[in-house]
């Protein structure tokens, strides 16, 4: 659903749609039209209140590569009712100020029960990414590669990267701290739990953005991480390109993406506060939840005893959650120890994949 100044922008980067495109193209264009009323009845009654919104409570940023479980670190978290976040609501419908509830409970009709890539549930009130309702308002997010892949590397370059000129930089900031008061207007100004993946190779630029804020960086096994996030890249790409892509230069890329994002991640975490950051693995988090929640609370200094009964009541209807599983595969280990050994070394992951998998 975005406007159609920033399809336009797309358009004109990637150089159009061909033919056998058209069509998913046309569909794009039409709910763009369709929405431009809302959007602007949205601007008009709500925007100058967003704009003024304060950010008073520093947030709690989760940090981790995709298919990390940031995920699953953000809905535990989001279950605490002392805290906001970005909405997968919010985040698919760019208008969701004027649209309410009535709009809400008339589209969870047709959410579809999991996301596609794996069983999570996508109910409209769980967390999302904040890239995802950056892209429904802005051209400067990593989002679009998935829309088209030709444009990938250069929208890490610059927009998690940062390797831009001031006025994109400070666009993008602009964009991104819209997504951040919309979320934090609609939690009534609670402490908002901020996820986007993309933070980890950026995080010079977000903690000038959020002084004070308290960060929790995931991890997980590489070699478990890659044929989940190759599985998440190849399937989301193949549902929304629009342009044909290569699938083993689409690997490689990701491939380029994890050593740059994660090696500026090394460099920087440094700078960061350590009574304002945790590392916690993802095999930690899947095997004890609470305890592991509990732990980062009580590291933050924040009300554990009041959020862990809906943490804990959230975490005990997971427990029929079945995983995506893949076959041990060589190739997994000869790229994993070719391009990421240094973060297999880094967390002592160890030196080999383990036989078998269930991997999420």
């Amino acid at each position: 659903m975005a406007p159609l100044r920033v399809w336009l922008r797309l358009l004109a980067k990637a150089g159009g749609v061909k033919h056998p495109y058209r069509a998913r193209l046309r569909q794009a264009l039409i709910t763009s039209l369709i929405t431009t009323i809302p959007r602007w009845l949205e601007w008009a009654l709500y925007g100058l209140p967003v704009a003024r919104t304060r950010i008073t409570k520093p947030p709690i940023i989760i940090l981790g590569f995709p298919r990390s479980g940031t995920t699953f670190l953000h809905n535990l978290l989001a279950h605490d009712p002392n805290l906001g976040y970005c909405s997968n609501y919010q985040a698919a419908i760019p208008f969701c100020l004027v649209g309410g509830e009535r709009l809400k409970k008339k589209l969870a009709s047709r959410v579809p029960e999991n996301r596609g890539i794996d069983n999570v549930a996508a109910d409209l009130d769980l967390p999302q990414e904040e890239v995802f309702a950056l892209a429904m308002h802005s051209h400067r997010s990593v989002a679009h590669g998935f829309t088209f892949p030709s444009l990938r590397e250069e929208l890490h370059r610059k927009y998690v990267l940062m390797e831009a000129s001031d006025a994109e930089v400070r666009a993008w900031r602009r964009g991104y701290m819209k997504v951040v008061r919309k979320a934090t207007y609609m939690h009534g100004g609670k402490r908002v739990v901020q996820k986007a993946t993309p933070n980890l190779g950026r995080l010079p630029r977000i903690m000038e953005m959020f002084p004070g804020a308290y960060y929790i960086h995931i991890v997980r096994n590489p070699y478990d991480l890659y044929p989940s996030y190759m599985h998440m890249l190849s399937t989301l790409t193949r549902s929304y390109a629009m342009e044909e892509y290569d699938p083993a230069e689409l690997e490689a890329g990701a491939v380029r993406m994890y050593q740059r994002i994660m090696r500026n991640y090394l460099r920087d975490r440094s700078s960061i506060p350590s009574d304002r950051f945790i590392e916690i693995r993802f095999e930690d988090l899947r095997g004890e939840p609470i305890g592991e929640i509990g732990r980062i609370y009580r590291s933050f200094g924040l009300n554990w005893e009041r959020a862990e009964p809906p943490i804990a009541e959230y975490a005990a209807t997971l427990s029929s959650y079945k995983q995506n599983r893949y076959e041990p595969d060589p190739r997994v280990r000869e790229q994993v120890d070719a391009h990421w050994k240094f973060a297999v070394d880094e967390w002592n992951y160890g030196s080999s994949p383990s036989e078998t998998r269930t991997v999420p």
